[in-house]
């Protein structure tokens, strides 16, 4: 349980490194970008089973009102 939360909670925090404009939300191309540039990123995404292959799916599934952003603590409670 406390593995879990702090896995969670560093999740949050690597999304805010990739929140490029600072908005508090991320696009794909901030999290396609995670992948690319973001080691640990890419590492965590991986062990959630998540293949960059995924993101865009994944994406378009949480972007429910078709912003084209996702908040950070969306993105991780879907993942988690």
């Amino acid at each position: 349980q406390a593995e879990f939360a702090a896995a969670k909670t560093r999740l949050l925090e690597l999304c805010a490194t990739l929140d490029d404009d600072e908005s508090g939300m991320l696009t794909i191309d901030e999290l396609m970008s995670g992948f690319h540039n973001n080691s640990e990123f890419a590492k965590t995404m991986m062990a959630l089973d998540v293949a960059e292959s995924d993101m865009d799916v994944i994406f378009k599934l949480l972007d429910e009102d078709h912003s084209g952003t996702v908040s950070y603590t969306e993105f991780v409670e879907q993942l988690h």
